[in-house]
């Protein structure tokens, strides 16, 4: 209602149509959200955040192209947007392009080479393309940053079974399960 008003006495306030476009996308109004993220576009476009809501919204109706293209004008805008980088790499991880998101991972790791996440997304992608050791590979590195993080545990087992590693996938199913006593 305050974003309405707001629009109401200044048609350009960018802020209100971002802030509405927000409130929309929290509500789960995509279709809404991304015509608020368009108006705030056409006033600014130039500004990071109106393209990520609307990349966030198209991604919410599965339109992962239409996601891709604002998060690039996003990184376009920021370059060292480590979230844009993940979230294109999750809007083509949810399109099939695994390879495509194995690239965005990897320069959101470059960016923040610390966060653990960015490593299990990336895994989870190598894990798709059957690249079995790489997936191992980056689940131990997230585990390294974040050792309480039993998923990765879990994903990093049915990787070791992938590869005949029975003993250890055991070992990552017991640290899992102690992982879910602790939680």
């Amino acid at each position: 209602a305050d974003c309405n008003k707001a629009i109401q006495i200044d048609p350009e306030n960018y802020d209100a149509y971002l802030y509405r476009a927000i409130a929309k996308y929290e509500l789960g109004d995509s279709e809404n959200a991304i015509a608020d993220c368009n108006k705030a576009i056409q006033i600014n476009p130039e500004n990071y955040d109106a393209y990520v809501y609307c990349a966030r919204s198209k991604n919410n109706l599965e339109n992962y192209k239409g996601a891709i293209e604002d998060y690039t004008k996003a990184i376009q805008i920021n370059l060292k947007s480590q979230y844009a980088f993940c979230q294109r790499a999750r809007s083509k991880d949810l399109s099939g392009d695994y390879k495509g998101a194995i690239e965005d991972y990897t320069k959101a790791i470059e960016i923040d080479p610390n966060n653990a996440f960015s490593y299990r997304l990336r895994a989870d992608a190598k894990y798709k393309l059957k690249d079995y050791q790489g997936a191992i590979d980056d689940y131990s590195k997230s585990i390294e940053i974040n050792p309480k993080h039993l998923v990765v545990y879990e994903n990093r087992a049915s990787a070791k079974r992938k590869l005949g590693d029975n003993e250890g996938a055991d070992e990552d199913d017991k640290k899992a399960d102690k992982l879910k006593n602790i939680l």
